[in-house]
């Protein structure tokens, strides 16, 4: 998904009642925090938590 300035939007979201962790495939901008995220990062979802990432 794009968004109006042409930037990819991911989307990642914990379905569950438990902690996740993924791994970033992109780099970008957490658009929540702000925070730069870097291909290979590993990333912890909290139960029912979401990010966004602009890239």
């Amino acid at each position: 998904m794009r968004n109006r300035a042409g930037n990819n939007i991911h989307f990642l979201f914990n379905y569950s009642g438990e902690a996740m962790d993924v791994v970033s495939e992109t780099l970008g901008t957490a658009l929540l925090s702000g925070e730069t995220v870097y291909v290979g990062q590993p990333l912890r979802l909290r139960a029912w938590e979401f990010t966004i990432i602009e890239s």
